[in-house]
């Protein structure tokens, strides 16, 4: 919880907080947040309903990841990748972020990868 805690002082003045995961001390630092007078806004896993019902209570905003980037697209080059933090393959093109970013905030995609994008 030490490490969440420092994360909200290390916001400084932010008047809008992104948390990623909902449990342990993620509610304690969105109620903190709130105390505050500061935006929260939760980011579950998909289907994570519990965790998405619990943010609301307390007053954040509450979406599956992915949900967040709606309908967000980004040009990526041609060819095949793989995203290094979820194993998942994706073609080259254009690339919906809901999608990318569908269970973590961030995503690393290796060009060149074996793997075939459904």
């Amino acid at each position: 919880m030490a490490r969440r805690i420092e994360s909200l002082v290390m916001a400084g003045p932010a008047e809008r907080l992104g948390i990623y995961g909902f449990g342990a001390a993620g509610h304690i630092v969105a109620q903190i947040a709130r105390w505050q007078g500061r935006s929260v806004h939760a980011f579950t896993r998909s289907g994570d309903i519990a965790a998405q019902d619990f943010a609301r209570r307390l007053g954040a905003a509450a979406a599956p990841v992915g949900a967040y980037w709606g309908e967000a697209r980004i040009a990526l080059p041609e060819g095949n990748y793989e995203e290094a933090i979820s194993g998942r393959a994706h073609r080259g093109g254009t690339a919906r972020l809901s999608e990318l970013l569908a269970e973590f905030p961030a995503a690393l995609l290796i060009q060149g990868s074996k793997k075939r994008a459904a």
